[in-house]
């Protein structure tokens, strides 16, 4: 079965041809004649300043075949001869450049855009091309109500690219937009990423004449032409970073990689569709993507769950302190009785023993009183002389 990205990638180079060149001359479409069925050219103008298509031969680039019957059948990897198309239309204002659907002029946006690529046989026609057109313009049921349309289709490629967008200083409004595959990936997630760094690889220059007061847009000129960039290489192959290039890496959100004026490198692993993976501004993206209410949901559920069993925490703490307080105060109740008890013994002892201290005091006493008078008369003392009635 064909995944989602596949027929995505098989679709999207011939949208803006069924609606910005619906009047395309269909003629070719079932026609056997030896015109029609000649093979396109490299660069194919089909109307002349507003569309143009390409041919980009792919080499080394691998194809798939399909085995056994639907819905059980499946993909293997083939490595026929292919070539990369590319439809090259301007908008019905006539002021953007699009590549494949994709906007490539006047500038590309932060998020650098995926762009997919189909990949036809040599010798695909201006027959095949019309049949392509003609097939668009039909309604389909499949995911988007457009059919897979690309005729003799031998694999898509949703592409890494080198990307610059130049000013020709000689000439005043022309621009030199230059987009060179350098790598890709079929959409199967068990396939390999694949860098196309084959010598004899080419890269596609577009010359776009822009009205200086208008800003609208001409497509002068399309050629294929030698690589200026060899690819990057495939990720691991250029050794690890290092603990301060990881820092900078994720604060800095976009690719380190094509910093000219204009230039732009889009490496397919790099990115997905928050960002460049391993950046802040993609773990920003990845959480102001997340589900919020499932998310409140959880978070108050776990806060409810929280809040009952702290209120259950605090009952049963409360309950165990009223436990020890009745066993204190049970404790403290047998302890008073002891208590008066053991005071009323000792107030007792305390009465008999000062009784019993009195008499002793007592026997004292009487011991000392009843001692015998001395046998010798004490000495009697002269009592003083009365006062006289004249000393008065």
């Amino acid at each position: 079965m064909w995944p989602r990205s596949f027929t995505f990638l098989a679709t999207a180079f011939v949208l803006r041809l069924a609606t910005a060149h619906a009047d395309v001359s269909l003629n070719c479409a079932f026609a056997l004649n030896e015109s029609c069925q000649k093979p396109l050219e490299d660069i194919t103008a089909v109307t002349p300043g507003e569309f143009v298509v390409a041919k980009l031969q792919c080499y080394g680039c691998p194809t798939i075949t399909w085995v056994g019957d639907f819905p059980s059948r499946e993909h293997i990897i083939t490595h026929e001869e292919n070539a990369l198309f590319f439809n090259i239309t301007l908008s019905p204002s006539r002021k953007e450049l699009f590549l494949n659907d994709v906007s490539v002029f006047p500038s590309l946006p932060f998020q650098p855009p995926k762009i997919y690529a189909t990949q036809v046989a040599l010798d695909f026609s201006f027959s095949d091309l019309a049949r392509t057109i003609k097939c668009t313009q039909r309604p389909c049921r499949n995911f988007d109500g457009r059919c897979a349309c690309v005729m003799n289709a031998l694999g898509s490629m949703s592409l890494s690219y080198d990307y610059t967008a130049l000013p020709v200083e000689e000439i005043e409004g022309l621009w030199e937009v230059t987009f060179d595959a350098i790598g890709g990936h079929d959409g199967f997630e068990v396939d390999p990423y694949v860098v196309f760094n084959d010598s004899q690889q080419q890269r596609l220059v577009v010359r776009i004449q822009q009205d200086v007061q208008e800003k609208t847009l001409e497509i002068v000129g399309a050629e294929l032409v030698e690589r200026k960039r060899q690819p990057y290489p495939m990720p691991g192959e250029s050794g690890g970073l290092s603990w301060w290039e990881k820092i900078l890496y994720y604060f800095r959100p976009e690719s380190d990689k094509g910093k000219e004026p204009g230039h732009v490198v889009y490496l397919w692993y790099e990115w997905d569709g928050y960002g460049r993976k391993g950046t802040l501004r993609h773990t920003l993206s990845e959480i102001w993507d997340w589900d919020w209410s499932l998310i409140g949901i959880i978070v108050g559920g776990t806060l409810a769950g929280l809040a009952v069993l702290y209120a259950l925490y605090r009952l049963a703490v409360f309950l165990y302190r009223l436990k020890l307080e009745q066993l204190e105060h049970d404790r403290r109740g047998g302890a008073y009785e002891e208590d008066r008890r053991n005071e009323m013994e000792g107030l007792l002892d305390g009465e008999e023993e000062v009784y019993e201290a009195e008499g002793v005091r007592s026997e004292i006493v009487e011991v000392q009183t009843g001692k015998p008078l001395p046998s010798k008369p004490l000495p009697e003392k002269p009592l003083p002389p009365l006062p006289l009635v004249r000393d008065l």
